[in-house]
């Protein structure tokens, strides 16, 4: 190959670096990119070994230099699963990989494929965004006594709010309408209950208007159910409280309601609020039959919220096990 030819292989391929890993590494890694070769993927692949043998050459991390360099060259690595050695006195490449990286967000989509892959969720379409670098992934762990190992949960601002608000920017960026937070805060007050606060806080900068209604209905879901069939326009519904207490999308059958409901809009990208927005919203309101009664624009000033907030949805996981059972 020439200079030329070299050069145009060259743009009309895409660098990238393959790990075959080991165990059951290379076998799927060979169907991966099978399908993305018969896919038409034009693809310019450097091969790294990592796993089981770079860590039997000495390399405690289980990842060569040489490795590296090509990793940083292409700015793409494709993984397959390795083995890790067991026993103390190794560390675990994916997280050494991420740390090194500074990888900090694990961006999982989920998405059936129904009717074309039978599934018992059809309408499954969620993102994952995972913090992947602090608590238990520190690995900070000693062995204090004969009988106790402790290992140190370790979760900090700074970390806590950049996963926080790359998940926020990622919904605006992809047209997605909510973003919760799943914490065990229940249990682990100060370290989950950091992370817990610093989401409700990051949360208001995204900020929409508050619409108050009368109304005279049954149920929280029943109001909802209405305004979610009413066109709003970019801004869609995110929370309804009454009296100060959020019945929708979270309530409980006990809390007592009146006819006074504020209802709290957003932009579905988590844009700002234009004037023209809050007035296709109200007129599509009242087109429906709505009595709204009174409005709020959600404003920040110095870089608070200058209103109060809306309890954002923050699941514990604990929560997330009782609906499954």
């Amino acid at each position: 190959m020439n200079e030329r030819q070299e050069k145009k292989y060259r743009a009309e391929h895409v660098p990238i670096t393959v790990a075959h890993g080991d165990g059951i590494g290379p076998e799927i890694m060979e169907a991966v990119l099978f399908i993305l070769q018969e896919a038409g993927a034009r693809l310019d692949i450097e091969t790294i070994a990592v796993g089981k043998e770079v860590f039997e050459q000495g390399h405690a991390s289980g990842i060569a230099p040489e490795a590296w360099e090509s990793i940083k060259r292409t700015k793409i690595l494709l993984k397959a699963p390795i083995t890790p050695p067991q026993g103390g006195g190794y560390k675990s490449l994916n997280v050494t990989i991420r740390k090194s990286l500074n990888l900090f967000a694990n961006v999982r989509p989920c998405v059936s494929y129904h009717p074309f892959v039978d599934t018992l969720h059809p309408n499954m379409d969620v993102v994952i965004v995972r913090e992947n670098e602090e608590d238990l992934y520190a690995a900070i762990e000693h062995r204090q006594t004969h009988e106790v190992m402790p290992c140190l949960k370790l979760i900090t601002i700074p970390g806590s709010k950049r996963v926080i608000r790359y998940a926020f920017e990622f919904a605006k960026q992809n047209n997605r309408s909510r973003v919760t937070c799943l914490t065990k805060d229940n249990i682990m007050k100060l370290t989950d209950g950091l992370f817990h606060k610093l989401f409700r806080e990051i949360a208001e900068d995204y900020p929409g208007i508050d619409v108050f209604i009368d109304w005279h209905g049954v149920t929280p879901e029943e109001l909802a159910d209405k305004l979610k069939q009413t066109k709003t326009g970019a801004l869609k519904l995110q929370i309804i409280t009454n009296r100060g207490v959020e019945v929708w999308p979270e309530d409980m059958p006990e809390t007592f309601c009146t006819d006074h409901w504020r209802c709290r809009f957003q932009r579905e990208d988590f844009g700002a609020v234009t004037h023209a927005d809050i007035v296709e919203l109200l007129k599509n309101l009242s087109d429906a039959g709505f009595d709204f009664i009174k409005t709020e624009n959600l404003y920040n000033f110095d870089g608070k919220p200058g209103y109060s907030p809306s309890r954002g949805r923050v699941v514990s996981t604990s929560e997330i096990m009782g609906r499954i059972r």
